[in-house]
């Protein structure tokens, strides 16, 4: 007489089973992810921004040259630092800081549009103070109905706020 064998491994019932709570779990999780994703991306520019923005303030202040930022808003903006003058940062080599361009494009935030009030174009931080010359605004950054603000003052100083986005202050 040969011994009864155990077969080990998953049967196909099981198999199935386990299969279709994945897939459900997907399903509902899905729609979620996306959402994070789409958050990240717009906070990650915002964040971006703020941190090029107090570099452009604290060249000025370290360097002793103004230093400027150059913006070309909408779907598909740019921005551009630059020392001593103003530059076209729609223009290869135009924005340099030390030798380095240093421009931002909306091609690393696909979807995430900007748009700025308060000022026109150009920001410039003042050499000795890092104070704005001219008035300050704001930048918007969105995503759908989801957007974050920057806010320059005139005297250079930055708030990020939001009201449709967590993690930040209400504007």
């Amino acid at each position: 007489m040969v011994p009864f064998k155990r077969f080990t491994g998953f049967t196909f019932l099981q198999l199935l089973i386990t299969l279709s709570i994945i897939t459900i779990l997907l399903l509902v999780g899905l729609p979620n992810l996306t959402s994070v994703v789409q958050s990240n991306r717009l906070k990650s520019a915002v964040h971006l921004f703020y941190s090029n923005m107090q570099f452009a303030r604290a060249e000025a202040i370290r360097g002793g040259d103004d230093v400027y930022v150059n913006f070309n808003a909408g779907t598909n903006w740019r921005y551009g630092i630059n020392k001593s003058s103003s530059c076209n940062c729609m223009v290869a080599n135009s924005c340099m800081m030390d030798g380095i361009e240093k421009v931002v494009t909306s091609s690393d935030f696909p979807s995430v549009s900007m748009s700025i009030s308060g000022f026109v174009g150009n920001l410039q931080f003042e050499r000795m103070r890092g104070i704005l010359v001219g008035n300050g605004g704001t930048i918007t950054f969105s995503l759908g109905s989801k957007s974050i603000q920057v806010q320059i003052n005139s005297l250079g100083r930055m708030r990020i706020c939001s009201d449709t986005v967590g993690g930040f202050k209400p504007c």
